[in-house]
């Protein structure tokens, strides 16, 4: 068998019978290059070689690059030294006699048999082939980029959800304790004031010898709400949409859009209960709302 023999394309799936979902495809051309191909529902992935055939029917091939859908493109690891090959003519698993080349183990790639599917490599086959994997490579990252903007849009519902429902258990419990909150820029200084009332349940010094205070989970707990509370009158007036922080992880954040600031009300408030006065709330969003039109 002389080089020639080789020259064309082989395919697992012709030896079963043309029609499977997924197929691997060698291609040698006569200039001494080719490529493997591995398709499901569509090229996967390609990855180019130069091969030659000893006198003593033995296979090298020394991989170039690799062109895939799911992965960035690099260089093919792709290798096999001095492989015995021969091309034997059998009845195919399809029960069709074809022409079978044969690989001593371990393949390529694991796979020792293909049969024929084609003699001939039409010139600038392996251009159309790569034109057509970046075509479906484009299609997949446009697909990918759609769903991950879906499923930020469906986490920014959920915790908008969330923060909305943590503002109307503010303006409830507020009530409670006698204060009517009104989502207004006013109300603001009823909030401190309310924020001010847990800041002094925590006891301090020798005081933590004699009562206890509430636990750090109810103290996150409480920011969440009372956060809720102010968020939504900082989205009601500046703008601003929830979601999760892009700078921490798991943190609570409203975002503006078009660009990378964020801001975190509970985690504000968690400082007014800690911190005190210092902290206060009203400022901050005075703060906000001047960084926000750009009056300084």
């Amino acid at each position: 068998m002389d080089k020639s023999a080789l020259v064309g394309a082989w395919s697992v799936d012709e030896m079963y019978g043309p029609g499977a979902a997924s197929d691997e495809v060698v291609f040698f051309a006569e200039d001494g290059t080719g490529w493997f191909e591995f398709s499901n529902w569509g090229i996967s992935s390609i990855e180019t070689f130069e091969w030659s055939l000893s006198g003593d029917q033995k296979l090298t091939i020394q991989g170039l690059d690799k062109y895939a859908i799911y992965q960035p493109d690099g260089k093919s690891d792709l290798e096999v030294i001095n492989l015995p090959v021969r091309i034997v003519n059998k009845l195919a698993p399809s029960g069709e006699r074809l022409n079978i080349l044969e690989f001593d183990a371990p393949g390529i790639y694991d796979i020792q048999e293909f049969g024929l599917l084609d003699m001939e490599i039409k010139p600038g086959l392996l251009e159309e082939r790569l034109e057509l994997l970046r075509e479906q490579k484009t299609r997949y990252q446009e697909e990918e980029q759609e769903e991950d903007e879906e499923d930020d849009e469906k986490q920014e519902y959920a915790i908008t959800g969330i923060m909305l429902a943590y503002a109307e258990d503010a303006v409830e419990v507020a009530s409670g304790l006698g204060v009517e909150l009104d989502y207004s820029e006013a109300s603001l200084t009823e909030l401190d004031a309310i924020l001010e009332r847990y800041h002094l349940s925590i006891p301090r010094g020798w005081k933590k010898i004699f009562r206890r205070g509430p636990s750090e989970e109810q103290i996150t707990q409480i920011s969440k709400m009372w956060g809720g509370y102010l968020g939504e009158i900082i989205r009601a007036n500046l703008g601003g949409n929830w979601g999760l922080s892009d700078q921490f992880e798991d943190a609570i954040a409203l975002k503006f859009d078009g660009e990378d600031t964020e801001i975190y009300p509970p985690a504000k408030v968690y400082k007014r209960i800690m911190n005190g006065s210092e902290d206060h709330v009203a400022g901050y969003y005075q703060m906000i709302k001047v960084t926000r039109s750009g009056e300084f």
